[in-house]
């Protein structure tokens, strides 16, 4: 693997490459992807694709890193531009499930990277970060609703976030393994239903959220 900075044509020639093994990682699956098929796909040859990456499991490695990567800095803006409610705060994190147009990808490819990590310590500790950054600015508004009165958890905090990230891991493998009738509007339905309850905002606390109106299904995500 190279390192340090590189010319920009040379750049985005290292971050196609890894942008189609994460695309191939999701059709194909991590255990089926070889450096031949990466190339092929890329549009280089074998041996410009081993001056990046000298080894298969160099490569997913690297690719499943700009993938985290990219989905710490989308929960990262989406934490940014939180300033209401602890309500509203914690159901960004929901939209962000609802609006992303490659749901479905996505899932695939943390079911695919969940799997690959039980084999590889590096892929562990990432998907490790991963959690961590989606866990924090939950963990963070429900304490804040707690603290101010808006929020009556009905099982411990510490129970209760880990619980909801759960939900949302489930309802994604739902989506990649293709079980009938999940779809993002239906995953933020019930994630929303659900964390209320959890949160004792079922029957009282802030005004829910106004359904989200029609959104194409992610069948053929």
């Amino acid at each position: 693997m190279t390192t340090g900075k590189e010319p920009g044509s040379l750049g985005a020639r290292r971050q196609r490459i890894l942008r189609t093994t994460i695309g191939l990682v999701a059709t194909r699956g991590a255990d089926n992807v070889r450096l031949r098929d990466v190339a092929e796909a890329s549009g280089v040859s074998i041996g410009t694709l081993q001056h990046y990456f000298t080894t298969r499991d160099a490569l997913l490695q690297e690719a499943f890193r700009q993938h985290s990567d990219s989905v710490v800095a989308d929960i990262a803006a989406t934490v940014a531009a939180l300033d209401g409610s602890p309500w509203e705060r914690a159901d960004a994190l929901f939209h962000s499930i609802r609006d992303s147009p490659r749901l479905k990808q996505r899932s695939i490819v943390l079911l695919e990277w969940a799997a690959a990590s039980t084999r590889d310590p590096l892929l562990r500790k990432l998907i490790a970060e991963v959690y961590a950054e989606w866990r924090l600015p939950l963990q963070q508004a429900v304490e804040d609703g707690t603290a101010r009165g808006l929020m009556r958890p009905r099982i411990p905090i510490d129970d209760l976030v880990p619980t909801v990230l759960a939900l949302i891991d489930g309802f994604e493998m739902a989506l990649a393994i293709g079980v009938q009738g999940t779809d993002r509007l239906t995953i933020y339905r019930r994630l929303v239903m659900t964390t209320r309850v959890l949160l004792g905002m079922d029957d009282a606390g802030e005004t829910p959220p106004e359904p989200p109106g029609p959104t194409p299904d992610d069948a053929g995500a």
